[in-house]
């Protein structure tokens, strides 16, 4: 069911400079539509309708419509938990069994001499870059993926 909101919502990001140009029953039409094929449950779907018919069909173009964001229900537990610490990516599992991180390395030289008339002393050269991928799978499991290039 988390899935599905978040396959909603990333859908919703993606298709909201279209969106914004819709009318009040294209919103309508598509939040009908979500609910049918299962993406929102019946709660969402009357929060979501309630939200549109409160709007003003005609917003005036100096103000720029209030972005609303609806609470998700407190009975969904959190499957997962996205961090940014160390330069990295990481997604790991809640319980902390499962997890994966992008990982990256470039080595590079470069000289330059001032005191040189010519420029065939200066060059910069890049000697690797590896782009990969590590972490646990179901606790006692480890991985580590890399490419060189």
């Amino acid at each position: 069911m988390r899935n599905k909101l978040v396959y909603a919502l990333a859908l919703a990001g993606v298709l909201s400079p279209l969106l914004a140009q819709a009318g009040p029953q294209q919103m309508l039409l598509l939040i009908d539509m979500l609910k049918e094929n299962g993406t929102l449950t019946e709660i969402q779907h009357q929060q979501l309708k309630a939200a549109m018919m409160a709007e003003d069909p005609t917003p005036s173009s100096k103000q720029p419509p209030a972005q609303q964001t609806l609470p998700l229900p407190a009975s969904e537990p959190v499957d997962v938990m996205v961090s940014t610490q160390g330069g990295s990516v990481k997604v790991e599992s809640y319980d902390g069994r499962s997890s994966f991180q992008l990982t990256a390395q470039i080595a590079a030289d470069a000289a330059w001499y001032d005191s040189d008339i010519t420029d065939m002393g200066n060059a910069a050269e890049i000697r690797y870059a590896r782009i990969g991928a590590e972490g646990t799978l179901f606790g006692p499991w480890e991985y580590e993926l890399e490419i060189d290039f």
